[in-house]
């Protein structure tokens, strides 16, 4: 645990100051990246501070490392590629791989892309949850997953607020909430990180959601 101090002198002497209590992240970003969430090493590479303060460093030369390496890996083009069960995947700069699910992967392939969509008999189809297809007369009246969680909501576009929080209809159906860190940048920061409050102090949103200002003397 670390404490942030401020240094009062008086008459030639030195007090100080426990203002409060900082995390192992705060500590980092304070110290290492100069109240940043992201900096730049001596050797060009580009780093941020984790929850446990330790500095990880994924960038080199503008360029991802851990992504390079997951392109390299898959024969992957552009960031995408496709594997044995011909899903496709994508490799994210922290050089996971992420694929499609079932119902993604049938809208990509039976319907071109498109959530309603005739087969070859002439028939209008969409796309289940478990990749099939269903066909029929009627088919074509049927709301996509995405569009039946929009109209639940009461709304038409994403993203949409509800009791404070930002929300997003995906294709699944899913609805997802922000995190508090994403509310924060959202509401406080208005889509800043690191921001000035109305009392012109420095701020920056931390990954609970809450937020912590330097004060100067």
């Amino acid at each position: 645990m670390h404490f942030k101090y401020i240094v009062y002198i008086y008459t030639g002497l030195v007090f100080l100051k426990k203002v409060f209590a900082e995390s192992k992240y705060e500590y980092c970003v304070r110290t290492q990246s100069k109240g940043n969430p992201y900096f730049y090493n001596s050797d060009g590479s580009k780093c941020a501070c984790d929850n446990n303060g330790e500095v990880k460093c994924g960038e080199k030369n503008n360029g991802l490392v851990l992504w390079h390496d997951c392109l390299k890996k898959n024969n992957a083009v552009n960031g995408d590629f496709y594997n044995q069960g011909n899903f496709k995947c994508t490799c994210t700069d922290k050089g996971a791989v992420i694929c499609e699910n079932l119902y993604e992967r049938c809208i990509r392939v039976e319907g071109k892309s498109r959530i309603n969509f005739k087969n070859q008999k002439g028939e209008k189809c969409i796309c289940l949850q478990n990749g099939q297809t269903q066909c029929g007369a009627d088919i074509g009246n049927t709301k996509s997953p995405k569009e039946k969680c929009l109209a639940d909501a009461g709304v038409k576009i994403n993203p949409f607020v509800r009791d404070g929080y930002s929300y997003t209809c995906l294709d699944d159906g899913t609805k997802k909430r922000e995190t508090e860190y994403e509310r924060c940048v959202r509401v406080n920061g208005r889509g800043n990180p690191t921001f000035t409050n109305p009392l012109g102090k420095k701020c920056m949103c931390l990954q609970t959601g809450q937020t912590r200002c330097m004060y100067n003397n």
